[in-house]
C-alpha cells in the first residue's frame, strides 16, 4: 500500500489497483513523466519499469549541442530506462533524437530496443539531421504492426525480408535509395493496410507502391519534392479503399480500384515539367482524366485540380458518389451530370460561374442533393447561391461560409437578402439566420426572410470567418 497518509474518509484507490492497470495509466505519458512516479510511494517506486511503453520524445528544453550538461544527464536517463525497464514486449517504442552529436549513442539505444518485441516504432530525426540506419534489420522478423520513421535516410534494403505483421508505415522526410524501394517493401509486408508518404525524396523515375492488402494510401508532396524532375506514380493495390494524393501534377499508371469508397485528390498545377516530359498538354489532361475515372466507383471524393486539365466530358458516371467537395468551375457542372446519387455538394472555391450549372439544373442533376456548403470570398460569387436555390428542389440545408475582408461582408449580405426575398410561388417561413464570428462576443443574429422550396426542412446557416 502506499506510504502517503491521507485525511480520515480519504483513500488512495489509485495506488491499490493492480500493477497492469497501473501500468496502463503510465503507458499514456512520455516515459519521462512515468518515472517521476516512483518517488510517490515504495507502490510506485517498481510500476514504472514494467510499463510497455518507451516513449522519449519529451526532450529538455536546454538539451542541445552546447549544453553538455543536459545532455549528458538526458542520456544517462535514457541509459538507465532501457537497462532497467523489464517489458518484454513493448507497445510502442517512440524516440525524437535531438542533436546530430547522439550519434555515439542513439546506435547503442536502436541496438538495445532490438532485443524486443514491439506494436509500433515511431522515430524522428527531425531535430538531429538525417541519419541513415538499416531499419529493416531492427524490425526484421518481429511482430512491429506499426511503423514511423521521420527524416531517416534508408539505406539498401536485405537481399531478402519479411515483414509479417506489419500493417501500417508512415514515411515523413524520409530519403530512399532509389526507386525500387517501396515496390520491395511494399511487396514484403504481406498484411500491409495504410501507408502515409509525405515529402519523401530518392525516387529516381517511379514511385511504386504493390500491395495485395493495402487500403489506404496517402501520397503528399513526393513529386514536388523532386525538384523539376518528372516522377511517374505507379500504383498496383486491387483492394485499396481510401487514397488520397495532395501533390504537383504528374503521370499516373493505376491498376483497378474497384474497392475505392474514398478518394481526395487535390492535383496542383506543374505545367512546365509536364509538358518537357510527356509532350503536349492533350496528354497531361487525359491522364489526369484516367486516374480521376479510375475512382469512378467512390461514394465520398474530394476533387481540387485546375479545370484546364480536365475534360468532363470524357470521365465515367460516379454511380455510387452521395459527398462531392469540388471547386465551383466549368469542369465541375460537366461533373455534376455524371453524379446522379449525389446528396451533399461542397463548393470549396467559386472560380468560375457560367450558364453550364443553368443546364445542368434544367437536366435535373442536382434534385437529389440535401445539403450543400459554399465558400464565398467575394460578392460576384454570391449568384451561385441563387443558381443552388433553383436546381437543388429537395434541399435541407445550405451553409453558406464567408471568407472575406470585413469590408466586403455587408455588401455580401445586402446580396444575399435580395436572392432571399420572398417569392408567391414558394412557400415562405421566417427563419433566424446565425452569424458566427471568431469571438463569442461577436455573434449576432439577423431576422432574414428564407425562400423554402417545397422540401419544409430547408435551413441556411450563414458562417461569417476570418
Amino acid at each position: 500500500m502506499s506510504d502517503i497518509s491521507y485525511p480520515v474518509g480519504e483513500t488512495d484507490y489509485i495506488s491499490s489497483l493492480h500493477d497492469t492497470i497501473l501500468c496502463h495509466i503510465l503507458s499514456f505519458l512520455p516515459t519521462k513523466s512515468a518515472v517521476k512516479t516512483c518517488v510517490l510511494s515504495k507502490r510506485w517506486k517498481k510500476v514504472w519499469n514494467q510499463v510497455p511503453v518507451l516513449d522519449f520524445i519529451e526532450i529538455p528544453e536546454n538539451y542541445h549541442p552546447l549544453c553538455n550538461e543536459a545532455k549528458i544527464s538526458y542520456n544517462k536517463f535514457v541509459n538507465k530506462v532501457l537497462a532497467e525497464n523489464n517489458a518484454f514486449y513493448l507497445q510502442r517504442f517512440c524516440y525524437e533524437f535531438s542533436c546530430d552529436d547522439d550519434c555515439d549513442y542513439y546506435e547503442s539505444w536502436l541496438d538495445a530496443a532490438k532485443k524486443r518485441e514491439y506494436y509500433e516504432i515511431d522515430l524522428n530525426f527531425t531535430l538531429g539531421g538525417s541519419r541513415s540506419y538499416k531499419f529493416i534489420e531492427m524490425i526484421y522478423g518481429k511482430g512491429v504492426k506499426m511503423l514511423k520513421l521521420t527524416v531517416v535516410k534508408v539505406n539498401d534494403t536485405p537481399e531478402y525480408f519479411h515483414l509479417p505483421s506489419l500493417e501500417i508505415v508512415h514515411f515523413v522526410r524520409v530519403e530512399f535509395n532509389g526507386s525500387e524501394y517501396m515496390k520491395r517493401f511494399t511487396s514484403n509486408c504481406p498484411i500491409l493496410k495504410k501507408i502515409i508518404i509525405k515529402e519523401c525524396t530518392g525516387f529516381d523515375e517511379m514511385f511504386f507502391v504493390e500491395s495485395l492488402t493495402l487500403k489506404s494510401l496517402e501520397i503528399c508532396d513526393i513529386v514536388s519534392q523532386a525538384w523539376g524532375r518528372s516522377l511517374i506514380i505507379s500504383i498496383k493495390a486491387p483492394i485499396l479503399e481510401y487514397l488520397s494524393i495532395d501533390d504537383e501534377i504528374t503521370y499516373y499508371m493505376v491498376d483497378s480500384l474497384a474497392w475505392l469508397t474514398e478518394a481526395n485528390l487535390n492535383l496542383r498545377e506543374n505545367f512546365p515539367v509536364m509538358v518537357n516530359e510527356y509532350g503536349s498538354d492533350y496528354d497531361i489532361y487525359q491522364n489526369i482524366n484516367y486516374l480521376i475515372s479510375k475512382a469512378s466507383k467512390v461514394r465520398s471524393s474530394r476533387l481540387k485540380t485546375s479545370g484546364l486539365f480536365l475534360n468532363g466530358r470524357e470521365l465515367s458516371i460516379f454511380g455510387n458518389l452521395t459527398h462531392l467537395a469540388v471547386k465551383a468551375e466549368t469542369f465541375t457542372y460537366e461533373l455534376l451530370r455524371k453524379t446522379p446519387k449525389l446528396k451533399s455538394l461542397i463548393f470549396e472555391e467559386v472560380e468560375w460561374i457560367d450558364t453550364s450549372i443553368n443546364c445542368v439544373a434544367e437536366e435535373g442533376w442536382l434534385s437529389n442533393l440535401k445539403h450543400v456548403t459554399i465558400f464565398l470570398d467575394n460578392v460576384c460569387q454570391v449568384h451561385l447561391v441563387s443558381c443552388v436555390l433553383k436546381a437543388a428542389t429537395n434541399l435541407e440545408k445550405l451553409t453558406i461560409n464567408l471568407c472575406c475582408p470585413k469590408t466586403s461582408e455587408s455588401r455580401i449580405r445586402r446580396e444575399l437578402s435580395t436572392i432571399l426575398i420572398p417569392s408567391s410561388s414558394l412557400r415562405i417561413e421566417e427563419k433566424t439566420i446565425t452569424l458566427c464570428c471568431p469571438k463569442i462576443s461577436e455573434r449576432r443574429t439577423l431576422q432574414l426572410p428564407v425562400i423554402l422550396t417545397p422540401s419544409p426542412f430547408l435551413r441556411i446557416t450563414i458562417v461569417f470567418t476570418k
